[in-house]
């Protein structure tokens, strides 16, 4: 059996976008890395959802079937005293268990698989680690087979200066417990004033015809003066396209620009309201390179995203615009992190003419009458293929059991004196919240709060 189709509870836990710098040259490793780190987080939020804690007892799952609803998949869930997700376990028998730490981090999912064509069932454990500075960030994953003695992970690796901020960040495989560092590197330089004031993002390799290692920069941030930073830097999109400068907590103004793919140095200039940005980025002979906004829609994580980019391509020693691009995204989730909408419109603008490509995924949501909890998620999608909206899958939640106001975990400390952290409403810690509900914790004690 898929090892994707075994993480059954997955499809119904919370989903968002996560803004991940993806090495161009290890891109199918990274992107296993990517998926551990938001399942990790979907569970993480999952069990954070709601601040008076309803949980599911089964949840059965359907797929459209010309005109009818079919079956494909139930199971029923149990909970740890405190309400996060324990184990799920399907009609066939199939097992997922969860493990958390003392801060309620998801550190382990056990479950089980089969090969294709063999009916033994495989043990797998995959594990889950975080930084021990940004609480929530995972930085290794593993998944490990006891019967074969067997185990790969992928992982990144992060370096701090004796003030505590980041200066290095790469990425890394392990397998059977050797590590593998896959080339690509995060590095950052700071300031007199401890502010970050470059950031290069570059790949080591070795060369195949001379054997010498050989690195090539891809992006630099140079001469970067910020809104706000925590000094915590560890996800920048420097390359797909530069724009993506809008980092957690950390907010750039300006900076200037070198990339592989344009042709000229840049300058990126930015502004902030609120939680929501514009991006500029234009060459320093005028031309606008690429232009980004993002508006917030709601305390949820829902959004509204607008890009405009210009296609480079470089030929016979010059470079030259090959096309231009236009796409706007709008994501919207209820407070549950249940998908209301994910809908993408791309234009591609050639000499010869348009190139136009979408894509749309829009879910109907059943809520508790007296509890507001869901009891029914309908989703349809829309392709290039599709004239309208085509139903897909409808999931049912039943037999909900309250267990209490908030949620807590076992602390090594109760005192008053705790360190108070905010959290938005996908588990993703906040430094300076403003403007909307927010989880707060601090020790053992995590409740929701309104901040103006």
């Amino acid at each position: 059996m898929n090892k994707s189709l075994l993480l059954f509870g997955m499809g119904a836990i919370l989903c968002s976008s996560v803004a991940y710098a993806a090495p161009r040259k290890e891109a199918g490793k990274n992107e296993k890395f990517k998926f551990a780190k938001e399942m990790a987080r979907k569970v993480n939020a999952r069990n954070a959802a709601d601040q008076e804690i309803w949980r599911a007892g089964s949840v059965t799952n359907y797929q459209w079937d010309y005109d009818e609803w079919i079956q494909y998949n139930a199971y029923k869930c149990s909970y740890y005293p405190n309400g996060l997700l324990k184990e799920e376990v399907s009609e066939e028998g199939y097992r997922n268990f969860y493990e958390y730490d003392s801060e309620g981090r998801l550190i382990t999912i056990t479950f089980y698989i089969s090969s294709y064509g063999d009916e033994e069932e495989i043990e797998c454990i995959q594990t889950f680690e975080y930084d021990s500075v940004i609480k929530d960030l995972v930085v290794y994953s593993s998944e490990e087979y006891p019967l074969y003695d067997y185990g790969y992970g992928y992982g990144r690796e992060i370096s701090r200066n004796d003030l505590g901020n980041i200066t290095m960040v790469r990425s890394y495989n392990s397998w059977q417990g050797d590590i593998t560092y896959s080339g690509d590197a995060l590095l950052i330089e700071y300031g007199d004033d401890n502010k970050a004031n470059r950031i290069t993002y570059q790949y080591t390799y070795e060369d195949w015809e001379t054997g010498e290692e050989e690195t090539d920069i891809y992006s630099i941030l140079d001469n970067i003066v910020w809104e706000n930073t925590d000094g915590q830097i560890y996800e920048v999109e420097l390359n797909e396209p530069l724009s993506k400068a809008f980092i957690g907590a950390n907010r750039i103004k300006s900076a200037s620009c070198i990339d592989e793919e344009l042709p000229y140095p840049a300058n990126l200039t930015a502004e902030y309201d609120g939680v929501n940005y514009k991006v500029l980025i234009e060459l320093e002979t005028g031309e606008k390179v690429s232009e980004t906004e993002f508006t917030s829609l709601d305390e949820y994580g829902s959004y509204q995203y607008y890009e405009y980019a210009v296609d480079y391509d470089f030929d016979e020693g010059e470079f030259y615009i090959d096309a231009t691009q236009e796409s706007t995204a709008t994501y919207v989730v209820d407070k549950f992190g249940l998908i209301l909408e994910d809908s993408f419109v791309g234009i591609e603008h050639y000499e010869e003419g348009d190139e136009v490509y979408s894509a749309q995924i829009k879910a109907e949501v059943t809520y508790d009458e007296l509890h507001g909890y869901p009891v029914e998620y309908i989703i349809s999608s829309k392709s290039d293929f599709d004239d309208d909206l085509v139903l897909q899958e409808k999931i049912v939640y039943a037999d909900y059991e309250n267990y209490g106001s908030t949620v807590g975990v076992e602390s090594i400390s109760n005192s008053n004196n705790d360190q108070v952290e905010f959290f938005n409403m996908n588990g993703v810690r906040v430094i300076n919240p403003t403007n909307g509900i927010f989880i707060r914790r601090q020790g053992d004690k995590v409740t929701k709060v309104f901040v103006k």
